[in-house]
């Protein structure tokens, strides 16, 4: 069987082969490609990106090749080019939110090319849910950052926001005329149900990135006690804002807490003016770091920089309790991670959280707004060692299902089978 996919990154892989430097996205993609590539799928993988000039391919040592297409106003072309070249019997694209993927959609319609379409995020719930437990002032543009990001760049939470909405008008755009859709949750099942209700929908979880998958697991005598791992804190979405508003109540009562973030202290760039221009120009960052500062949080915060995926292992075993206090999420992956690692996991009810976690089985679940529930469940995890250890131990028992390689891979297969059964079906009725 010959796939193509079409995916809104480019992956590790592609990205040391054509010399972009080190990339850590991306990597929960390059895990099922690499299953699918081992069960005898001719796999080619195609990105829409700026980084290149012009169209690259590249058959890798993997089994896999990679092209590269520079954007332009008229995808169709180098999308249509592709289908040309790889002559795919089924393309899969992943994601609804750019305009890339309508247009491959649209090539394929056009070209009479079976195709099916991951949901990653919904983006209108990202949307809706972008700035909640934030202040009501950051739903106004400010003016000069307006401007700023007309020229440069800048972090606006409003005009952010608008951002996820215009992709969300993209995806009500897309959904409608697609005749195969894959989901994973309750929650993007119902979505579909009712935007897309002409698509047959196959429910399959996602593999993650391999080091997940062997080697140690959470041991409590094994962890900083009083210590939490969120996985980033970039922008709202991820909700790092509810955690510290939380925190002063947790160091009054934990003194030796630790917080561990993924990702570079987003708030600061090591320089007085640089930072200068961050306070006026990047509205979450300024918010964080107005809120560190006044609450004297900054002892109890490391920021991590990127991290590999065995660096990541590596800090959620190393944590009391993994963390995930989203505003809204589809199915996290970071979840799922530190699950399959048999971590302690407090996580905010949102979105498809609850299809990955069960509640009072696996971790806790609390509702997004109330801080008081999130600062319990952390203190639960924190006092209750024996309990937490059964928690983890539960949830890497479920997630060991909910990610199990060989069988989301077979159910991946089957999905493209019965594509392309139907495909054939309606061409030889």
């Amino acid at each position: 069987m010959k796939v193509l996919w079409y995916v809104n990154i480019v992956l590790p892989a592609a990205a040391a082969h054509f010399g972009f430097g080190q990339t850590n996205g991306g990597g929960w993609l390059e895990a099922q490609a690499t299953q699918l590539a081992q069960s005898g799928v001719q796999l080619s993988i195609l990105h829409a990106t700026p980084l290149v000039k012009k169209p690259q391919r590249a058959a890798l040592a993997d089994g896999i090749t990679y092209l590269l297409v520079p954007p332009s106003a008229d995808q169709t072309h180098f999308f249509g080019a592709a289908l040309d070249s790889e002559k795919p019997d089924l393309v899969h694209i992943f994601g609804t939110e750019y305009a890339y993927n309508l247009a491959m959609a649209a090539v394929c319609r056009a070209a009479h090319q079976p195709y099916v379409v991951s949901i990653q995020g919904i983006m209108a719930e990202c949307a809706r849910h972008y700035a909640d437990g934030l202040p009501a002032r950051y739903a106004r543009v400010d003016p000069l950052i307006r401007l700023m990001k007309k020229v440069y760049y800048a972090d606006s939470i409003a005009l952010a926001q608008q951002e996820f909405a215009a992709r969300g008008k993209a995806e009500s755009e897309m959904l409608p005329g697609c005749p195969y859709l894959i989901g994973r949750t309750a929650w993007d099942k119902a979505y579909l149900a009712e935007h897309a209700p002409q698509a047959y929908y196959f429910s399959i979880n996602e593999n993650l990135r391999a080091p997940f998958y062997s080697g140690e697991r959470w041991a409590y005598d094994a962890c900083r006690p009083h210590s939490i791992f969120v996985s980033q804190a970039f922008y709202p979405i991820k909700g790092f804002h509810q955690l510290l508003k939380i925190l002063p109540a947790l160091i009054a009562r934990y003194p030796d807490l630790k917080v561990y973030v993924g990702g570079q202290k987003a708030y600061s760039l090591g320089n007085a003016l640089l930072d200068a221009g961050v306070d006026r120009f990047f509205e979450y960052q300024r918010y964080l770091k107005q809120q560190i500062k006044a609450k004297g949080l900054a002892p109890y915060l490391t920021f991590l920089g990127p991290l590999s995926a065995e660096q990541m292992k590596q800090q959620y075993l190393a944590s009391n309790v993994f963390l995930s206090p989203s505003t809204v999420e589809n199915s996290p992956n970071s979840v799922g991670e530190a699950m399959l690692l048999g971590v302690p996991v407090a996580a905010s009810r949102v979105g498809g959280t609850p299809s990955l976690l069960t509640d009072g089985q696996d971790g806790i679940l609390y509702d997004f707004e109330d801080l008081a529930a999130m600062q319990a469940a952390v203190c639960r995890l924190f006092d209750d060692p024996a309990a937490a250890a059964a928690y983890g131990a539960r949830a890497a028992a479920h997630a060991a299902k909910t990610h199990d390689r060989t069988q989301n891979t077979k159910e991946l297969l089957e999905a493209y089978e019965q594509i392309l059964h139907d495909s054939m079906a309606k061409e030889n009725p």
